[in-house]
């Protein structure tokens, strides 16, 4: 689009150019579904982060609480919660691709109703995790490096961080 003003010496004012596809209802479908198995990989991959963080946090758990009350314990606590964060907030965004691409399938009449049945139950499944399971293991990282811990606290509370990410 263009464009002109009054003035004669100015010329043509060009806007961006703006692609518009259109798709049929099949095109959309195919589309959806390809966006979906995207989701799901992006799942996967936290899913192996969260494992990751599981035996690193195995390995704290077999620790004395006397050395997770050191400085060293304490950093590795420390880093495993913002790694668990980083995970979270990764759920999070996960979960609002899938919210919208749930949103966007719903308008097509293609999809088939098995499909957007497992979509409905892996969105559900990405909730909980985002909004309860996980947050529940960075909040017992956090409580295990307290410094008002005592060492039988700090090891009681990686010991149930272990068993939440467990359910994770």
């Amino acid at each position: 689009a263009f464009v002109e003003d009054y003035f004669p010496e100015r010329g043509r004012i060009y806007s961006e150019p703006v692609l518009i596809y259109v798709l049929s209802n099949e095109e959309h479908a195919q589309l959806k579904k390809a966006e979906f198995d995207r989701v799901i990989n992006d799942l996967e991959d936290i899913a192996r982060k969260e494992l990751n963080m599981l035996d690193e946090n195995q390995r704290l758990e077999k620790l004395d609480g006397k050395e997770l009350q050191t400085e060293e314990g304490k950093d590795k606590l420390a880093e495993q919660k913002r790694a668990e964060e980083e995970n979270i907030r990764a759920m999070e965004e996960l979960t609002k691709r899938m919210e919208q691409l749930m949103k966007d399938t719903a308008r097509n009449k293609n999809i088939d109703k098995e499909t957007m049945k497992k979509m409905a139950e892996a969105l559900k499944s990405m909730q909980e995790l985002s909004d309860k399971e996980m947050p529940e293991v960075s909040e017992k990282l956090q409580e295990a490096g307290e410094e008002s811990n005592t060492a039988e606290k700090s090891k009681e509370d990686v010991k149930k961080a272990v068993d939440e990410q467990k359910e994770v």
